[in-house]
């Protein structure tokens, strides 16, 4: 019995000691315990423990995973899984081009980043004035659309924008976020022919009229690919104060999370020069009250924006005679004028003589003077004066109207036109180039 006793406690310290021996190496490397998914194994005194890889939880759920080539689940804030691009593999895109319209030539700057998170990133575009015509100003951007051309060779709107600013001169720029969202089912894809179109008003000037105009500059990138990416989730706003008091600036679902600068009704800083606005009170929505031709400059006087003459401008008369053999009679006239011609206190002065006179040929009336640039008007007057003796005299004056700009060149004829009765009134016109004056209107 006792043997029997003995023999039993031996093979239950053998079992003992194998079960010891079988804990005591459950591993002896880290590589020797199994694998569990978003958890690293770690081996420490022949036992295995496992520690949350942090890369993979986003608090307590996991946070990985990888859709299409770019994009990857990444924690936001320590609590939102998102899938977004890794930094690393961002890249920015910078070009830059100019194009001619109406005359003048503007000069865009696109950035971008490659590849683009249609639900994060926007275009980055500047507009500027590289170039300009006097007889343009005021060029007021109406809207921005931005398209390119998807692999099946549809044309697609990428982005449209309203913007309603404008460039006032060659030393402004206007700069816009633009949101890329067009409908697209795939996780991500590539367009080509990149195409920004800038639609714009502004005023053109001719001779004493102002006239609104539209026109549109297309820029175009055929060469340059558009990488995208288009991720299930959308991401939390960002800090979208735009230092602007005459903007509200918002960001929400109703602005797919970018953000949003609304103008503000008569506020200054809402790009529109309101009623009671000036370019001296606001200048950044009705332009600079600045800008200066050869004989005139802009100033800021009782808060209003004013052209005035500058000081030791030199006046210089002219003097053009014109002897005009007309065939049935002869005029003789003189023609006096200052350059510059200041349009509030000069006046052209015409003296015309009769000097010779036809058989038959009687009751020479001058009926009406014009000035002209081409087929424009620039002044008139209309007399009706009669020359009716050799040598008798007519003096008319007439003054110019306040031109569009402050200072501007006309290159001039004078027209005159007259009647005269040989066996019934009969009319005719005879013209005399001036040459090019500057009118200037000081206001």
């Amino acid at each position: 019995m006792r043997m029997r006793f003995a023999i039993l406690l031996i093979v239950l310290a053998a079992i003992l000691l194998l079960i010891s021996a079988c804990e005591k190496t459950e591993c002896r490397k880290d590589v020797d315990c199994a694998k569990q998914e978003h958890y690293s194994a770690k081996c420490t005194e022949n036992k295995c423990g496992y520690e949350r890889v942090q890369s993979e939880w986003c608090g307590e759920k996991v946070c990985a995973g990888k859709q299409g080539t770019y994009l990857t689940a990444q924690c936001f804030e320590g609590k939102t899984c998102l899938y977004d691009i890794s930094q690393q593999q961002i890249k920015p895109v910078f070009f830059q081009a100019e194009q001619a319209s109406q005359g003048d030539k503007f000069r865009l700057s696109l950035v971008f980043n490659q590849p683009f998170n249609l639900k994060k990133h926007t275009v980055e575009a500047k507009i500027e004035l590289s170039q300009e015509v006097q007889q343009n100003s005021e060029r007021r951007i109406s809207r921005m659309t931005l398209s390119g051309r998807t692999k099946d060779n549809r044309v697609v709107v990428l982005s449209e924008k309203s913007i309603n600013k404008v460039l006032w001169s060659t030393d402004a720029d206007i700069q816009e976020e633009l949101v890329v969202d067009f409908p697209t089912p795939l996780v991500e894809g590539e367009l080509s022919d990149i195409m920004l179109a800038v639609d714009y008003e502004y005023l053109f000037s001719a001779a004493s009229s102002v006239q609104k105009k539209t026109a549109s500059v297309q820029f175009r990138f055929p060469q340059q690919k558009f990488t995208y990416v288009n991720p299930p989730n959308f991401y939390p706003c960002q800090n979208c104060d735009d230092k602007n008091p005459g903007t509200r600036d918002e960001c929400g679902s109703q602005t797919r999370f970018f953000c949003r600068h609304i103008p503000l009704a008569q506020v200054c800083g809402n790009f529109v020069c309101d009623s009671q606005e000036n370019k001296c009170s606001c200048p950044q929505d009705c332009g600079p009250c600045k800008g200066s031709g050869i004989f005139t400059t802009k100033i800021c006087r009782e808060n209003k924006c004013v052209s005035e003459v500058k000081s030791g401008i030199a006046v210089s008369p002219q003097t053009i005679f014109d002897d005009r053999n007309l065939g049935v009679f002869q005029l003789q006239t003189y023609i006096k004028y200052n350059i510059p011609f200041n349009t509030q206190s000069d006046k052209f002065e015409i003296s015309t003589t009769l000097y010779q006179l036809g058989a038959n040929v009687g009751n020479v009336r001058i009926e009406t003077i014009r000035l002209l640039e081409g087929a424009q008007e620039v002044a008139f007057v209309s007399e009706k004066r009669a020359l009716s003796t050799v040598g008798s005299t007519q003096s008319i004056d007439f003054t110019v109207p306040l031109q569009a700009a402050s200072e501007v060149e006309r290159n001039v004829v004078l027209a005159v036109y007259y009647s005269y009765d040989q066996n019934g009134q009969k009319k005719g016109q005879f013209q005399k180039p001036l040459g090019k004056i500057i009118l200037i209107s000081p206001q």
